[in-house]
């Protein structure tokens, strides 16, 4: 199905879930207005879901300030206060004002600023994001009565609540469709999303919930179970709700969520492989030295080529690479953990043949590959 361009589609293609073409999304963030966000209600403790691994996997958003090396306030030659901040005659801050600010800290004590855009539910994150390249964003989800109850992040949902509480037990309740969803092939954000289920909201359903579609580009909305829990009505933000009312849950024969129809394309429930993500070598001097590992459909296990098109065939998924000079080839897991052989299309097949990750605290940072060291960014 195609779409005109929309909120977060650009590019020379129409992108949006069903697209087969298809730009890139736009970036948030253009043009920020900047409130102070003292009084945010999603100040907080957020777990990822559904299960927390490391210490990276629960953090912390909290208020800051920053300039606060600047005290002010400073004095003219009366000893009144000079208003801040304090611009030359040139046009140049010489002094700048303390400025209101969220952080977010995690237990691994890695932190990033969260910076406010125009769009309300989309967080710009600062520099020490080590995803920045990938995942610039936090995309807030909020409950039927606008109130913030997580996040998604490099396709990863986090929610707001105190596990150890009952409360915060009520707050994690887990629904079957929530996960991480790829249309493949995937060429745009707007081909991978995730479903999170709306904290407190009720429907009329056979299951009285309401679920939330929100995809890398940014773009969400509500999906509402019928009588029929395999049967989803899109919300009235979906920018396809005229032409394409209902989503349709796929199973197997024993029941498993396989993934859903959206229009003419089949998103399928596939989390993220740890070891997907963009790497580079350092010092980067030419288009090989980065890349992605990104998966792909194939159409056998241990193949060298990925499938052809977007199909619900559910062809066995793999890993696949691909440097900026657009030379590529599949990752295949060995017996060895953390050892990876690369397939037919590897240029250096002749001298290595072998990809070895490398972890920190049990995360994934990078592998080495014909000699160099290539970081997870």
């Amino acid at each position: 199905m195609r779409r005109r361009r929309g909120p977060g589609g650009g590019g020379d293609g129409e992108s949006g879930p069903g697209a087969t073409e298809g730009g890139e999304a736009g970036a948030a963030g253009a043009g920020e207005a900047r409130p102070e966000p003292t009084g945010h209600s999603f100040v907080g403790t957020y777990r990822r879901q559904p299960t927390v691994e490391n210490g990276w996997h629960i953090g912390t958003i909290t208020h800051a300030v920053k300039n606060a090396g600047v005290r002010p306030p400073l004095l003219d030659a009366s000893g009144a206060a000079v208003p801040m901040p304090v611009v030359d005659a040139g046009g140049v801050t010489v002094a700048a004002a303390p400025e209101a600010t969220l952080l977010w800290t995690n237990e691994e004590g890695v932190q990033w600023e969260l910076i406010p855009t125009k769009d309300a539910d989309v967080w710009r994150t600062g520099s020490e994001n080590p995803y920045l390249d990938t995942a610039p964003t936090f995309l807030l989800i909020r409950d039927a009565e606008g109130a913030v109850f997580g996040f998604t992040f490099n396709s990863e949902t986090y929610r707001l609540g105190d596990a150890d509480t009952a409360a915060g037990a009520a707050s994690l309740v887990e629904h079957p469709l929530e996960g991480t969803y790829r249309r493949f092939p995937v060429e745009n954000d707007w081909h991978v999303g995730r479903v999170t289920l709306v904290a407190g909201a009720t429907g009329g359903g056979s299951d009285g919930v309401v679920l939330q579609w929100t995809n890398n580009a940014g773009v969400g909305w509500t999906l509402q179970p019928a009588d029929d829990p395999d049967i989803l009505q899109n919300g009235p933000t979906c920018p396809y709700v005229e032409t394409t009312p209902l989503a349709l849950v796929k199973r197997s024969a024993d029941g498993e969520i396989l993934g859903f129809e959206f229009g003419d394309d089949f998103f399928r429930l596939a989390d993220l492989h740890p070891l997907e993500g963009t790497y580079k070598r350092s010092p980067a001097e030419n288009g090989f030295h980065v890349g992605r590992i990104a998966a792909v459909e194939c159409p056998a296990v241990g193949a060298d080529e990925p499938a052809v098109g977007a199909a619900a065939s559910l062809h066995p998924l793999g890993l696949w690479w691909t440097n900026d000079e657009g030379v590529g080839w599949a990752v295949h897991p060995t017996d060895v953990a953390d050892v990876y052989r690369p397939g037919a299309g590897n240029p250096y097949s002749d001298v290595c043949n072998e990809m070895t990750a490398h972890r920190s605290d049990g995360r994934i940072t990078g592998f080495e590959f014909n000699g160099d060291i290539f970081r997870k960014s």
